[in-house]
């Protein structure tokens, strides 16, 4: 974690912004693909499908982990 503190509107300010908007997006996304895994379960159908996505969801799910890990962000101050 970097010590250096965060002016509410420096460019760190903006990195964390950044950060926490990719975060986010990744998050829909990772809720749609676990929406569509529930879904081929019920219907017991396209099981090469689901293992894929499967993959594809715990991939996105240790990368969105690392990304809002909080050793990353820069300290804010007010």
């Amino acid at each position: 974690m970097t010590k250096d503190p965060v002016c509410g509107n420096g460019p760190a300010m903006s990195s964390l912004k950044e950060r926490l908007n990719r975060a986010q997006n990744t998050s829909m996304k990772l809720f749609g693909i676990m929406e569509a895994i529930d879904f081929l379960d019920n219907e017991s159908a396209c099981a090469g499908g689901k293992t894929v996505l499967i993959g594809v969801a715990t991939e996105m799910a240790h990368s969105l982990n690392i990304e809002l890990d909080s050793v990353n962000f820069p300290e804010v101050v007010e």
